[in-house]
């Protein structure tokens, strides 16, 4: 009975807290010698001490995934800049033939508005027999 008493001593806590402070230590130096590694094999420009992150790992991949969703942005803007400057007119449409996306060429040429709340359908805008069959016949070939 007594030793499970003098388990909850102050001399226990202390002990256990020492140990815990010790191994998070531990655990720290190793997780900063791995970035570290893997900083050299990249870029230098990320930071390794990050405030606000508990975990270096958890800062590194934070940082790789900023990266790559600034490099997805950039070349969205850079698509996005050179379909709105294209000459020809860009329908994108669903499998069912709704519109989800068309340039403003598009809409001059085929004399319709186009707006993202209100579904239209590419048969409502391309009225030839020809455009169908193709469209139906290419639908069937993709299965």
């Amino acid at each position: 009975m007594a030793i499970i008493i003098s388990l909850f001593t102050s001399d226990f806590i202390l002990w256990f807290a020492i140990i815990l402070l010790l191994i998070l230590a531990w655990h720290h130096i190793n997780e900063y010698r791995l970035l570290k590694y893997l900083n050299l094999k990249q870029d230098n420009k990320f930071s390794l001490l990050q405030l606000g992150t508990f975990s270096q790992t958890e800062a590194y991949h934070r940082h790789q995934i900023y990266k790559e969703k600034c490099a997805s942005l950039r070349l969205l803007s850079q698509i996005n800049k050179n379909i709105k400057y294209l000459p020809d007119a860009i329908i994108i449409c669903q499998h069912n033939g709704n519109i989800s996306w068309c340039n403003s060429i598009a809409q001059q040429m085929f004399d319709f508005c186009w707006n993202k709340k209100v579904q239209k359908n590419i048969f409502d805008v391309i009225f030839y027999e020809q455009f169908k069959h193709y469209f139906f016949s290419q639908k069937k070939d993709d299965r």
